[in-house]
């Protein structure tokens, strides 16, 4: 959900930017907002697998 978000506020940036009503550093830091949702859902999901994994390995099924 705030990736969808950050997403959606990043394109405004991209309209308010073609009309001049903010800079490019602006644009920059929204670009970055983007990236870093991203990074923090990439993160959220391997530490969902990692987490998966050693309940698998503490309630003693085998993982390979």
């Amino acid at each position: 959900m705030q990736l969808a978000q950050v997403k959606k506020a990043y394109s405004l940036a991209e309209i308010n930017f073609k009309a001049g009503a903010i800079t490019n550093l602006d644009l920059l830091d929204a670009g970055n907002s983007v990236s870093d949702s991203q990074l923090i859902l990439i993160k959220a999901r391997i530490d969902l697998s990692v987490c998966n994994y050693r309940f698998q390995a503490a309630v003693g099924r085998k993982l390979y």
